[in-house]
């Protein structure tokens, strides 16, 4: 079972949730295929996110037990996305720097929290 009695582990899985709920949010808006995809699409997308939205809740009111197993699923996919997105930006940062590299110790260090609350919650 993971402890996430701490600050920095809590406030990170509270961001990673709300990121994973504002993608999968903006995914008809962004992705032609997606937005001519049918309702029963658009009703699962909408679904996800009540559901994503329904354990950030219980992780804002610390009613949240991570004893995940109903809510693995979710919580590893907003991990993943949230990770994903995370070092995307940092390549892109580093692109449009014309290669630079700027230390981004504060990203760094939560890619780092992300990928270990992933480890340890996903496997």
């Amino acid at each position: 079972m993971l402890d996430l009695s701490g600050d920095d582990g809590h406030q990170m899985l509270h961001r990673a949730l709300k990121h994973y709920a504002k993608r999968l949010m903006d995914l008809p808006k962004e992705n032609d295929d997606i937005k001519i995809g049918n309702d029963v699409l658009q009703h699962n997308l909408d679904t996800l996110v009540l559901e994503v939205n329904k354990i950030e809740e219980q992780l804002t009111k610390r009613t949240f037990n991570i004893t995940i197993h109903d809510a693995k699923q979710l919580v590893c996919c907003a991990l993943m996305c949230y990770i994903k997105d995370l070092e995307d930006s940092k390549e892109a940062i580093s692109k449009k720097l014309g290669g630079a590299k700027p230390e981004l110790r504060e990203v760094d260090n939560e890619i780092h929290l992300a990928k270990f609350v992933k480890n340890e919650v996903c496997g």
